[in-house]
C-alpha cells in the first residue's frame, strides 16, 4: 500500500506537471490538505469504510462512564454504527417450548435425510444456521450514535451479554492513498489552496511560460466538484438498491 510520502510526491508532480513548474510545498499546510480529504472520505465516500463486527464485553457496564452516562467509547475509526444487539438471549420463534435436539422434529431434518440431492443440501445448510441461530443469538438493542465523539449510548434496559456492535469503521490512510478518485479530489484541493500550500503568486517561467493562480484554482475547482458529484451518485444508488 501506497505510503503518505508517495502521495505527497504524487500530488507534487501531479500539481507541477511533472515538475515542470518549479514549486516546494510547505510540509504543514499540504498536510492539511491531505488530512481534510481523508476526513471528508471517511464521512461521505463508500469506497472509504469499510463493514465490521465489534464485541462490547459484558463488564463494560461496570465501567464509571457507563455508570455515569450509559455510554461506551468507541474507536476513533468508527464513522457508523448501524446496529447493536445483545447475546446470548432467544429468538422469538413463535413458541416458547423449544426442543433442544431441533432435528428431531425440525423439517430442515427431514430433508437433510429423506430428499433429494437439492432438498439435502438446503437442509443442511439450513441446519448450519439454526445452530448459529442457537448458539449465537441476538436480541437488537435501542442505541444512539455520535460519530463526532465515538459515544455510543445505550438506551433503555440493562443487558446480561456481550454486545454486538454493526459499524462502518475507515479504511487505513494507506488503502485510502491508492484510491484515484482521492487522489483527483485531493489534488483538486490542493490546487484550489495553491498559494497556501506552495506560497506562490502569478508568475512568468521559463519559456515565456506564465502560471495564472486563479486558473489553477478554477481547475481545481472542477475536479473536486466532479469527485463530490460521484460520490453523491454512488450514494443514491446505494440508496436506491436498498429501497427494492
Amino acid at each position: 500500500m501506497s505510503t503518505r510520502s508517495v502521495f505527497v510526491e504524487r500530488i507534487i508532480n501531479e500539481v507541477s506537471e511533472n515538475r515542470s513548474i518549479p514549486i516546494s510545498p510547505k510540509p504543514q499546510r499540504l498536510k492539511q490538505v491531505i488530512d481534510e480529504a481523508v476526513r471528508y472520505f471517511h464521512q461521505f465516500a463508500d469506497e472509504a469504510v469499510e463493514f465490521e463486527y465489534i464485541i462490547i464485553p459484558r463488564g463494560v457496564t461496570d465501567t464509571p462512564l457507563f455508570k455515569s452516562k450509559r455510554q461506551v467509547q468507541l474507536p476513533k475509526c468508527v464513522e457508523a454504527v448501524t446496529g447493536l444487539s445483545e447475546t446470548g438471549a432467544l429468538l422469538n420463534t413463535g413458541s416458547n417450548n423449544i426442543n433442544p435436539d431441533y432435528r428431531k422434529t425440525n423439517f430442515n431434518y427431514h430433508l437433510a435425510v429423506g430428499g433429494d440431492s437439492d432438498s439435502m443440501l438446503y437442509g443442511v445448510i439450513a441446519s448450519y444456521y439454526s445452530d448459529f441461530i442457537r448458539n449465537f443469538v441476538l436480541r437488537r438493542v435501542t442505541f444512539e450514535y455520535s460519530s463526532h465523539t465515538n459515544m455510543l449510548t445505550i438506551v433503555g434496559r440493562d443487558h446480561f451479554f456481550d454486545l454486538v456492535v454493526q459499524s462502518y469503521v475507515h479504511i487505513s490512510e494507506e488503502a485510502l492513498f491508492e484510491d484515484q478518485r482521492f487522489f483527483e479530489y485531493t489534488v483538486g484541493k490542493t490546487k484550489m489552496s495553491f498559494t497556501n500550500v506552495f506560497g506562490f503568486v502569478d508568475s512568468n517561467l521559463i519559456g515565456g511560460l506564465s502560471l495564472s493562480i486563479s486558473e489553477m484554482k478554477e481547475d481545481g475547482k472542477a475536479m473536486v466538484e466532479d469527485v463530490k458529484e460521484q460520490l453523491k451518485e454512488d450514494r443514491q444508488t446505494v440508496d436506491f438498491v436498498e429501497e427494492f
